[in-house]
């Protein structure tokens, strides 16, 4: 677990571990998805995804495998979760996260 109060928490990045800081300074349980906002020094700085509204960039298109969609001011590859072609400008929620790309539905509103 990351726990801003002691300073304490690691995250595993496919094979390796890294010593890692919460990017909103609050806890973040073991176990929970996060994603790489940044660097400070040797630490990584991440942040909880799942759940978070991103905005798409780039239209997610199922049949090209394209589309981006940007979350704490960092565009990433997003694949649509159910198979659904995702315009630009669209809110969505990310749902998951499979190795670089953000796994995401339409957020509904």
């Amino acid at each position: 677990p990351l726990d801003p109060m002691t300073e304490a928490g690691m995250v595993r990045v496919y094979k390796e571990e890294w010593r890692a800081d919460s990017k909103d300074q609050k806890p973040v349980k073991a176990g929970v998805k996060v994603a790489v906002t940044g660097i400070d020094g040797v630490h990584l700085v991440v942040a909880p995804i799942i759940g978070q509204v991103a905005e798409v960039v780039e239209r997610i298109d199922p049949t090209s495998g394209k589309g981006k969609v940007r979350i704490y001011d960092i565009t990433w590859r997003a694949k649509s979760s159910d198979n659904e072609s995702l315009k630009t400008g669209r809110k969505v929620k990310i749902v998951d996260a499979s190795g670089t790309y953000m796994i995401v539905k339409l957020k509904e509103e």
